[in-house]
């Protein structure tokens, strides 16, 4: 028996289930990635939806963000704490999912569907008093991109 040749057949096999092992490895990391951006993006929607629901089923929180959007001067002192709060649940949702976009691979054009958020919510006449105000607590990047969007639907 030649213990070179089963000692390069061991050699060889080993290299094979190395080889076999890191394909494995990449495939499960590739997966994980996947899940991982799918559960980013399904944060962002039930954050959306969670300040949805509470329009949906409070009459008041639906009428605080209505006349706040189209004119606070309406609302009373503390309506106008709940219209900011309601702003703010909405526009850190949207602040996440612009940085979840630019920092783990997301698809942008997720961000591209959310510009129909922003105009109707900062695009509006509340909304943008609002983001006057309360800008500067967001990521710069984050408001640099609403600033564009909102310099071009001005246009």
């Amino acid at each position: 028996m030649n213990w070179d040749a089963v000692g390069a057949s061991a050699e060889m096999l080993a290299a094979i289930g190395v080889i076999i092992t890191l394909l494995y490895l990449a495939s499960q990391i590739r997966q994980n990635t996947e899940s991982n951006r799918f559960s980013r993006y399904d944060s962002f929607v039930h954050s959306v939806s969670n300040i949805r629901q509470a329009i949906i089923e409070n009459e008041d929180v639906a009428s605080i963000f209505d006349r706040g959007l189209r004119d606070p001067a309406e609302l009373s002192d503390l309506e106008k704490v709940r219209f900011r709060n309601i702003l703010y649940s909405a526009i850190h949702a949207m602040e996440t999912l612009h940085l979840q976009l630019s920092q783990s691979g997301l698809d942008k054009e997720i961000w591209q569907r959310q510009t129909s958020l922003v105009d109707r919510i900062i695009g509006s006449p509340g909304g943008k008093n609002w983001w006057l105000e309360h800008r500067v607590e967001f990521d710069k990047n984050f408001v640099q991109a609403v600033d564009k969007f909102l310099d071009r639907s001005t246009d």
